[in-house]
């Protein structure tokens, strides 16, 4: 091994990265050849100082600066759509609003819609229709805005509105097959209603929930 190799291989081999074959080559050159050798010294006398070298903490309030200006300057990139997230969101809430729809049947939540306005006089002579589309927004709001509080690390910040209403479109899209199939005994005026309800709803509590959860879970600095 000549002595230009040899000094190349000095750093790696202080930090004992040099296969066998190299550190044998390596350590005989030494042996022979005082000049590398007094380097070597020299180099693993800076590395060793280095090693000791104190590496001062980070000040509290220059760490929170820089968090600050890296969440400002993430906030100036625009909100982005994150797909995967949106699409597993709305999977999430379409299943709990079929759950929600087993426990608790459509015409039985018009009933109740129907049974809990008829005592307000401002809500007399309310179509059946209207009622219906009020009751399907409960099986859309409470099951995204659940999935909006817990989802709101993944898809909130500047994109909450967006993915939010990306969510409730996907939900909405999701949830139709399910109620037609379901309501299809109701007449269409009933079906089309519920599924108005549901998709408000969906849009609603998804951009709500995404928008509440983006604050309650912000660091504080």
């Amino acid at each position: 091994m000549q002595c230009q190799d040899a000094q190349a291989l000095m750093t790696a081999y202080l930090s004992d990265e040099v296969v066998s074959i190299e550190r044998r080559e390596f350590e005989e050159h030494f042996t022979t050849c005082a000049c590398c050798r007094e380097e070597l010294a020299s180099f693993r006398e800076s590395w060793e100082r280095l090693g000791r070298w104190p590496v001062p903490a980070m000040d509290s309030r220059i760490e929170r600066d820089l968090l600050a200006r890296v969440e400002q300057e993430a906030a100036t990139l625009g909100p982005r759509l994150r797909p995967v997230a949106t699409a597993l969101a709305a999977v999430a809430a379409v299943l709990l609003s079929i759950a929600a729809s087993v426990f608790l049947p459509y015409e039985r939540a018009f009933q109740l819609c129907r049974e809990g306005l008829k005592g307000f006089s401002v809500f007399a002579g309310l179509p059946d229709s209207t009622l219906f589309f009020i009751a399907g927004i409960f099986y859309g709001v409470i099951p995204l805005l659940l999935v909006g509080l817990v989802s709101a690390r993944l898809m909130g910040g500047a994109g909450a509105g967006l993915n939010g209403t990306a969510t409730g479109v996907a939900f909405a899209l999701l949830m139709a097959p399910y109620v037609l199939i379901v309501c299809s005994a109701l007449p269409g005026a009933f079906t089309a209603a519920i599924l108005g309800g549901i998709a408000l709803g969906g849009l609603s509590g998804s951009a709500g929930g995404l928008w509440l959860g983006s604050r309650t879970r912000r660091p504080a600095w």
